[in-house]
């Protein structure tokens, strides 16, 4: 236990020194409370219409204005990071644990299996992962679960050929060898030493990825196959603002920066969580 913290401590002394990486943390604490405490931020309901204030700008009692149903666009931002945070972090587990199973599989087993599963990841990363999702939720629809599906579905081949390859590099180690002479089954070595020995590239993955599922998520909200109205939603938001943005730019702006922000957070997250986890990077 001690030493596990002890190198908790020695990773974020390293993740410390890359101030981007600081950046995309706190911009990524910031956003979780927002999400987690959004009713208690939040100074008005996010659904709740004045259509005498329609299009007013910012102002004291509306921070960040209102759009055209005179609903408060702060408000609705808050609750847009409770749902679009949501949404791509159930969708990156997802994808995560999926792919992260079926590319190690294929790379321990190698042989047919790593076939299979590796041409089957083939197909779908010839797909643009945008495209299948819109495919995706076109034919099941915009609901929330699908929206789910779409996101994790077109993000599970990069999981899965990030861990084919870390697993690759682990399974002819020395230690591989010693587990296998004492009689443990393969199945135990993968789970048990190889693939916990391969999840720094699969979690710097994650944290790229999340920063991939939010602006999904919000494409698909603009397009009309997200989230969908009156529920609070970045890109939705986004898509009814757009029709007003030369009379009323505050509606679309402040959507805008929220998805804007939290890409570029986990980016720089991500980015610094590399190098941290693998410090020799930074040598080359």
């Amino acid at each position: 236990m001690k030493s596990r913290l002890d190198s908790v401590r020695k990773i974020y002394g390293r993740l410390k020194k890359n101030r981007l990486a600081v950046v995309g943390l706190w911009i990524i604490i910031i956003l979780v409370i927002t999400a987690v405490f959004a009713p208690l931020i939040a100074p008005y309901d996010p659904n709740e219409q004045d259509l005498l204030s329609s299009l007013e700008g910012p102002s004291l009692a509306h921070p960040m204005g209102v759009d055209f149903f005179g609903r408060d666009v702060f408000s609705r931002v808050i609750w847009g990071a409770r749902v679009s945070l949501t949404i791509s972090l159930v969708a990156v587990a997802i994808s995560a644990v999926v792919g992260t199973i079926l590319g190690s599989l294929a790379g321990f087993y190698g042989s047919v299996l790593d076939e299979v599963i590796m041409r089957i990841m083939d197909v779908f990363l010839a797909i643009p992962s945008i495209l299948l999702a819109i495919a995706i939720v076109a034919v099941l629809g915009p609901r929330t679960s699908n929206l789910i599906l779409a996101v994790s579905v077109s993000t599970i081949p990069e999981f899965s050929r990030i861990a084919r390859s870390a697993v690759l590099v682990e399974k002819n180690k020395e230690y591989i060898e010693a587990a296998r002479a004492i009689g443990e089954s393969r199945l135990s070595i993968l789970f048990r030493y190889a693939l916990p020995n391969s999840m720094v590239p699969i979690i710097v993955q994650a944290s790229l990825r999340m920063a991939t599922a939010i602006l999904s998520v919000s494409g698909l909200g603009f397009l009309g196959l997200g989230v969908q109205p009156p529920t609070p939603e970045w890109g939705t938001d986004l898509s009814l603002a757009r029709t007003y943005l030369e009379i009323a730019p505050h509606a679309g702006i402040f959507p805008g920066i929220a998805i804007f922000l939290s890409v570029i957070g986990f980016n720089f997250l991500g980015d610094g969580l590399n190098e941290a986890l693998n410090p020799k990077l930074k040598d080359r």
